[in-house]
């Protein structure tokens, strides 16, 4: 993961392109987001997410396209 620089001009509370979760967040929530966020490039074909298994982050996508599908298991 590579950690942002957190300059003025790159602050989540000056995004424009706030998710519907983001807009109900105070400033100083944002700014806890913009001080401990990390930019990640997968490469395609990458396992981001296991069904079930828990998960200690918020993803969000810049850009790009995931794709979405269950695998059954033998049991």
């Amino acid at each position: 993961m590579i950690k942002e620089p957190n300059s003025k001009n790159n602050r989540c509370i000056d995004c424009l392109d706030k998710s519907c979760a983001t807009e109900k967040l105070n400033k100083s929530e944002l700014d806890l987001i913009t001080e401990n966020r990390y930019i990640s490039e997968i490469k395609k074909k990458t396992n981001i997410l296991n069904i079930g298994s828990p998960t200690s982050h918020i993803i969000y996508l810049r850009s790009g396209l995931v794709k979405e599908y269950l695998v059954k298991s033998d049991n």
